[in-house]
């Protein structure tokens, strides 16, 4: 199928959660993920405020634009010494806490996770709208690989000796199917270890059998992280 070419109701509903915070860069690193998104058809956009209240600025651009989403804030509630280790788990988790309460469980449809200071190619949303259960492909500028065979994951790249996942990869890195979220009501991100959020989460849902490797089994970058 052409890239984005599908007739109304034929391609599946992407769910995109966004965390984002005050920084010096953040307007400028949102407008390019906004505009990227732009392009994209039948998505929903949750962008998530760590804080107490949502931010002006934003709010505007999002008025200005024909794009579907959702913009509240979510604190952070993690004690101050994790928080810049740990940055965005609340407001993910407040992102899924949304889908649970609002999703048309008749509609099909997958969610990513999608920070908003990293660059994507639009190729990959259209590889990952099929997500039967989790799908994995590569991110450039990190140290994550993930290697197939035979059209299966069989392991992921070297690991720091002392930094051993399961699931080696970006929170960008993988897209997984909203029934499995109904599938695990109490499914959400967890802060015991800082920098193994994704392999935890990962751990609770899938298999390393059951994941499904995108972008050429995982041959070509479609997301830069920044």
């Amino acid at each position: 199928m052409p890239f984005q070419d599908y007739k109304e109701g034929e391609a599946p509903l992407i769910y995109i959660i966004t965390p984002t915070y005050k920084r010096p860069t953040r307007y400028a690193d949102f407008m390019r993920l906004l505009y990227t998104l732009l392009h994209l058809k039948n998505i929903h956009w949750l962008i998530i405020e760590d804080g107490e209240t949502t931010d002006v600025n934003i709010e505007k651009l999002l008025s200005a634009y024909d794009i579907q989403h959702t913009y509240f804030a979510q604190i952070n509630n993690l004690p101050k010494k994790k928080r810049s280790l740990i940055r965005g788990m609340d407001q993910r988790n407040a992102g899924l806490n949304w889908i649970r309460l609002n999703h048309n469980i008749e509609t099909r449809a997958v969610l990513y996770f999608a920070d908003d200071d990293n660059a994507y190619s639009l190729e990959i949303f259209d590889e990952i709208r099929f997500t039967k259960k989790v799908a994995v492909f590569p991110v450039g500028l990190t140290n994550d690989e993930v290697i197939v065979r035979n059209g299966k994951v069989v392991r992921f790249g070297k690991q720091r000796k002392n930094y051993q996942r399961k699931f080696a990869v970006d929170m960008a890195a993988f897209a997984i199917n909203v029934d499995v979220l109904f599938r695990n009501p109490k499914l959400q991100f967890e802060s015991k270890h800082p920098g193994y959020l994704e392999t935890n989460f990962l751990e609770k849902i899938t298999t390393m059998s059951e994941l499904e490797p995108k972008s050429y089994n995982c041959t070509r970058v479609r997301k830069i992280k920044t």
